[in-house]
């Protein structure tokens, strides 16, 4: 392999460092070595999240020759020239002609095959693809990669990405196995140091799973690297310092391409805003949004097409009409359908409702799963922003199936990602957030709380502060909705009147914990009018240990003014108000609150009757 190279110039170190993303010295003038390092280490440590050691393949494509040392420790400085492995020329000429970066405005084909100093077209030399690549391309070409030492992790635009990615593809073979090709592995903390041949290896992950029940461990895949190896001194040589002069290459941090754990909060509820949390409450019918977020991973050396992307929202069977209304990178909003492929910047919704849900605690196959899939956008554009933050809004209806507190509704969401170049499929779990509602109902007895009454007529009250805003309830769907502050006049046709049935009950199910106010607005027939009860009562709930599972549920009068008329049940009927009505006003209690009602309103009965005789008296005389 003895072949003529040309020696690289001022910026071989910075080459160096284009291909390991780390910190190099400036080179000096060529001077003759007696002795030429054969061995070199290629150090390789863990990202920080990583909970396994990677193993790679590793491929010498070239060795360093005619390597020459000056100065020692802090200054040393190193020159050398690359020559192709003899096995891999045909194989990155290859390469060569598949990548799409220009030098000087040509193809970097082209350029190769004109430039007599490395195609072989000089007499007595051999053909050095990578010393070309090196010395034209990586170094100095359209698109160099020295500008930034996070190139080689960054983005799919740079010659030296492009050329490791399409190389990974590539079948590479060799029958000088023990000085061309090698396994490689990482480690944590300070790295694992992997002695080798000195030169440039072409470094691909190879991790894999022991079994298939731990396939899921291995999180990721480290992209395909080029690594110029620090270089051992000779045995028969002390100095120059080589190890000095090479200290920063042959070194590499993998990086992780996992994004950020995948969030979900409860932002808003009937459209105003709440603090994020990860469970509110809410009646039935109320629409609640929900905020997904996470990041776009680091796609760099991933093949075109492997790129998957999508966020997947379960509705548990008492949450529907779930709805995506916005889909953010950043700050550019998707749009809702790419699935002809011709916008960039969209989307592509799936709703399949009737699904099973393993954490709704009703076990129904009533779910809804809803996935918003980025495969378009992360595969159709060139440049994207690793690292942004993805935002999806959604809503859904608290529906009538809502299961009552117990583990509430919940709502779950996954990210679904590619972890590897060769598009491996991976599941992060995200949080469960649940929406929670309670029970109340209304039980209408005589005073002796032994006959049911039916025809009774009660509205009901949201109470904030001092305002009272009275709701209605739909007949079929049980959705709650907002009147004003003006009460229901009695009357069947009213919006929120609710009137017991034979068997003396309404059911006002679907209400979050908070304080109300009940009016009886009508007494059933044969019952009196005079003094008709309304109470203030709160729904107060406590959660187990587990911060998810309702533990208990306190249904408390905050006003006494109907004495014992009015009383909340325990146990199973802890939810149920019992209201009494009385037949006349010798069954009224004449004590307390109720006693002062009774009596200005007899007041006023026997002030009109008064009048009325008075009136009567003066016409008829």
């Amino acid at each position: 392999m003895n072949r003529f190279v040309q020696k690289l110039i001022a910026g071989a170190a910075a080459v160096a460092i284009a291909v390991t993303g780390l910190v190099g010295g400036a080179p000096t003038a060529k001077a003759a070595d007696p002795a030429q390092p054969t061995e070199g280490t290629i150090t390789i440590t863990n990202n920080d999240s990583a909970t396994y050691n990677h193993t790679f393949e590793g491929w010498r494509l070239a060795t360093l020759k005619n390597v020459t040392v000056t100065g020692a420790g802090e200054d040393a400085s190193i020159n050398f020239e690359i020559d192709t492995t003899n096995d891999f020329v045909a194989v990155i000429e290859d390469v060569m002609g598949e990548m799409t970066s220009t030098v000087n405005g040509q193809s970097i084909k082209s350029a190769y095959d004109a430039d007599a100093n490395y195609n072989g077209t000089v007499n007595g030399t051999e053909k050095n693809p990578m010393g070309f690549l090196i010395d034209k391309v990586f170094k100095t070409g359209d698109n160099a990669t020295v500008e930034s030492t996070e190139n080689q992790w960054k983005g799919s635009g740079s010659a030296l990405r492009e050329f490791a990615t399409l190389l990974a593809k590539k079948t590479l073979t060799t029958t000088s196995t023990d000085d061309y090709k090698a396994d490689f592995q990482s480690a944590k903390d300070a790295g694992y140091e992997n002695k080798c041949k000195q030169g440039f290896w072409f470094l691909k992950d190879a991790t894999e799973a022991a079994t298939d029940t731990n396939k899921d461990k291995i999180e990721s895949q480290s992209i395909p690297m080029l690594l110029a190896t620090k270089l051992v001194n000779p045995d028969d040589q002390t100095t120059p310092d080589y190890a000095a002069a090479t200290s920063t290459l042959g070194t590499v941090t993998l990086k992780a391409n996992e994004p950020s754990i995948i969030n979900k909060e409860i932002t808003k509820v009937n459209g105003a805003a709440v603090d994020p949390a990860t469970k509110t409450d809410a009646r039935i019918g109320d629409t609640i949004t929900y905020t997904l977020t996470t990041t776009i991973p680091d796609y760099t050396g991933y093949n075109d097409g492997s790129r998957v992307l999508q966020l997947i929202d379960t509705a548990a069977h008492g949450l529907k009409d779930v709805t995506v209304t916005k889909v953010m990178v950043g700050d550019t909003e998707l749009t809702a359908d790419a699935s002809d492929g011709t916008d960039n910047n969209g989307y592509v919704l799936t709703n399949l409702e009737n699904q099973n849900d393993p954490l709704d605690n009703c076990n129904k196959p009533d779910a809804t799963v809803t996935t918003v899939d980025l495969a378009h956008y992360v595969n159709s554009n060139d440049n994207i922003d690793s690292g942004a933050t993805v935002t999806v809004t959604l809503t859904a209806v608290v529906d009538s199936d809502a299961v009552i507190a117990g583990t509430g509704n919940p709502n779950t969401v996954e990210l679904k990602y590619s972890r590897t170049p060769s598009g491996r499929e991976h599941k992060v779990p995200g949080p469960t957030v649940r929406v929670y509602t309670y029970d109340f109902s209304i039980y209408k007895t005589n005073m002796a709380g032994k006959e049911s009454l039916s025809g009774a007529q009660f509205a009901i009250a949201r109470v904030n502060g001092n305002v009272e805003t009275f709701m209605a309830q739909e007949t079929t769907t049980k959705a709650w909705k907002d009147l004003t502050t003006a009460k229901p006049a009695a009357g069947a046709a009213n919006d929120g009147v609710f009137t017991t049935g034979t068997d003396g009950k309404i059911a006002m199910s679907g209400l979050p914990a908070g304080e109300y106010r009940v009016y009886e607005i009508k007494a059933p027939d044969g019952y009196t009018s005079i003094g008709l009860p309304d109470f203030k009562f709160t729904i107060n709930r406590t959660f187990d240990t587990d911060g998810v599972t309702v533990k208990t549920v306190d249904y408390k009068k905050t006003t006494n003014t109907d004495g014992d008329r009015v009383s909340f049940g325990t146990g199973d009927t802890a939810s149920t108000a019992t209201v009494k009505n009385a037949k006349n006003l010798t069954e009224l209690p004449l004590t307390g609150d109720l006693g002062i009602k009774v009596f200005i309103t007899v007041g006023v009965l026997l002030m009109a009757a008064g009048a009325a005789f008075a009136l009567s008296a003066r016409m008829r005389s």
